[in-house]
């Protein structure tokens, strides 16, 4: 793996701000716990016999931080970067998005907007669901990308069902907030902003991420056809994501007080689309 490589390209899933979603501890940047390893490790590779005292003075840290990885400790965002290129979750650039796994991930991410959301300090990822075939949707993702959902409390008054990864629960999180899915608290106060990875993702990513926004927000009216979306967000961010469904459609989206509206026009347009993910094989191999 070329962290270096990765980070150069400003890849959707960078190493360096996957690193920094874990603790500093001793670092002021975790990224740098990353290099100081990937060193650590060339220059054992170059020279087995060395010993820490030499390794730690060549590359310039302290000989007690050394120890632990020349025992076979890795630190924390040296795992979960090893863990997630495993997974095939580095995507390289956006036209990954394309592929199954990155189609997945954007489904998550999405949900994470409109009917989710990842806890401050684990990073875990829920996801609330009002039915089957939105569990189905949203399990049927998390088969693409190696990680089971389960429930983790049902439907009851004034509380939706939701469901939440059974393992890589805190890794998965980490990689939809590089993505781009908020963190915490999601008002209008909160910087929140739509993926970066929006600007240049294929033209099926941008469809599925308003498919899935619409279906977890979207209010529709048996006396018309505009589909309506309610979000308390900033103005700027209501105003992208009626943006979004323009450029996908090519029909009116518009922004109401905290609404944005979208046309029948372009809501008959997205009726004609098939179900995110639905051409995606779930095959029962994916790495786990």
């Amino acid at each position: 793996m070329h962290l270096d490589a990765l980070d150069a390209v400003g890849a959707p899933v960078c190493p360096r701000e996957l690193a920094r979603t874990y603790d500093r501890g001793s670092y002021d940047d975790p990224w740098q716990v990353v290099q100081d390893y990937t060193q650590a490790m060339a220059v054992l590779a170059e020279d087995p016999a060395l010993g820490p005292t030499a390794v730690a003075r060549e590359i310039g840290i302290p000989r007690s931080r050394l120890r632990p990885w020349l025992d076979g400790s890795l630190p924390d965002p040296v795992r979960a970067i090893e863990r997630v290129d495993g997974l095939g979750w580095l995507l390289e650039d956006e036209g990954h998005f394309g592929a199954d796994v990155g189609r997945a991930l954007n489904v998550l991410v999405t949900w994470v907007f409109s009917g989710g959301s990842l806890k401050s300090d684990t990073f875990t990822p829920f996801f609330t669901v009002d039915d089957f075939d939105d569990a189905d949707r949203l399990e049927a993702a998390g088969d693409i990308v190696g990680v089971d959902m389960d429930f983790t409390r049902s439907a009851a008054e004034n509380r939706a069902t939701e469901l939440r990864p059974v393992r890589n629960a805190s890794l998965l999180g980490r990689v939809l907030a590089v993505l781009g899915a908020p963190v915490g608290e999601k008002n209008a106060a909160a910087d929140i902003r739509l993926p970066d990875y929006l600007r240049d993702a294929p033209e099926l990513t941008l469809r599925e991420f308003v498919q899935v926004y619409l279906d977890n927000r979207g209010q529709r009216y048996p006396d018309k056809g505009t589909i309506t979306m309610q979000e308390s967000r900033s103005q700027g961010y209501l105003e992208s994501l009626a943006a979004l469904v323009q450029r996908v459609t090519g029909e009116r989206a518009s922004v109401s007080g905290n609404d944005v509206v979208v046309s029948a026009a372009a809501a008959r347009q997205i009726e004609t689309w098939p179900e995110p993910l639905s051409d995606v094989s779930l095959a029962a191999d994916r790495p786990h």
